[in-house]
């Protein structure tokens, strides 16, 4: 199990963009999300570009792991309803640690796991292999209630879209 207690600023997240960038439009595609919400969670700070628009006619471009910080937050709004107010829980998507979110395919399924400790959210990533099944269950069982995501499942959704 890997818990991560670091975290990101959602500045800093902009000034160390690497590899390729998508527009607005791709990050849409790729996570299945209104173009008018995705702007929304930007101007919410939520989800931080790589390179900000500057005024009318320019765009948006994010980086991978703001793809995938975006495709999380989709599957969050499936699970709990639209009508979910991120708060809490987009500033907490937004400083996942990239390092750990931002993994294209795989060997192993990878589950992100989200629950409340104390005051505030806190996540464990957790790989789990064919020959050691039962570490994703002793995982779980250390918290009360928590919510699984399969990281793997979205990674491959996102990354075959922004392929296309």
């Amino acid at each position: 199990m890997t818990t991560s207690r670091r975290r990101t600023s959602r500045a800093g997240a902009a000034r160390r963009a690497t590899g390729p960038l998508y527009e607005l439009s791709a990050v849409g595609r790729a996570t299945g999300a209104a173009l008018s919400l995705l702007k929304s969670w930007c101007e919410q700070g939520i989800l931080v570009p790589a390179i900000d628009a500057r005024g009318t006619g320019t765009r948006r471009y994010f980086d991978r792991a703001t793809v995938l910080r975006a495709a999380i937050l989709v599957e969050l709004r499936h699970l709990l309803g639209t009508r979910l107010r991120l708060g809490e829980i987009g500033e907490w998507v937004a400083t996942l640690n990239p390092g750990l979110i931002h993994r294209q395919r795989d060997p192993a399924r990878v589950y992100l796991l989200a629950s409340r400790v104390g005051d505030s959210l806190s996540e464990a990533y957790v790989p789990v292999s064919e020959e050691d099944p039962e570490k994703f269950m002793h995982t779980l069982r250390q918290w009360r209630a928590a919510v699984v995501l399969d990281l793997t499942a979205i990674n491959e959704r996102v990354w075959t879209a922004l392929e296309e």
